[in-house]
């Protein structure tokens, strides 16, 4: 993941970047719910190019699954 993405996700998890490890789960964050999703898909979709689904969003579990997101839908 790029340092700029990194950056907007912990900036929008209001957390340090360094937390931001591939087996952290997403679950584990204070504000990770329903408006910091809707944030983060808005976030991913500006960093691939493209749109992420809802669904995209609800099947994320750790920062490794975001990881293996945005790799797989990078254009």
């Amino acid at each position: 993941m790029d340092a700029a993405l990194k950056d907007a996700l912990a900036t929008e998890l209001q957390v340090e970047v360094g937390v931001l490890t591939p087996d952290r789960e997403l679950a584990s964050f204070e504000t990770w719910d329903s408006a910091v999703k809707l944030s983060v898909m808005v976030i991913l979709g500006d960093a691939v190019g493209g749109q992420i689904s809802p669904k995209e969003i609800a099947a994320l579990k750790t920062v490794a699954d975001i990881e293996a997101l945005v790799l797989s839908k990078k254009k």
